[in-house]
């Protein structure tokens, strides 16, 4: 679902109720549901692994135009 380094990737997460999905450039690439989701105040993590040794060793991630959208009160 990636795509180059030198071209950008969009990664999308969305939680409603009690399941998280995550969307790399539209396309889903993970889905999980759990209880503890559902609760107000939890915390949601991401990791970012590489299936193979990178080129020099490091890698680069910049988090862009960040959304928290609730439809919730």
């Amino acid at each position: 679902a990636l795509v180059q380094p030198d071209e950008e990737n969009v990664l999308r997460a969305e939680i409603r109720g009690d399941t998280a999905r995550l969307f790399v450039n539209g396309q889903e690439v993970a889905r999980v549901q759990h209880e503890g989701l559902a609760r107000r105040g939890g915390t949601i993590g991401l990791i970012i692994a590489s299936p193979a040794p990178l080129e020099n060793g490091t890698a680069e991630v910049e988090i862009r135009d960040f959304k928290e959208l609730a439809l919730a009160p």
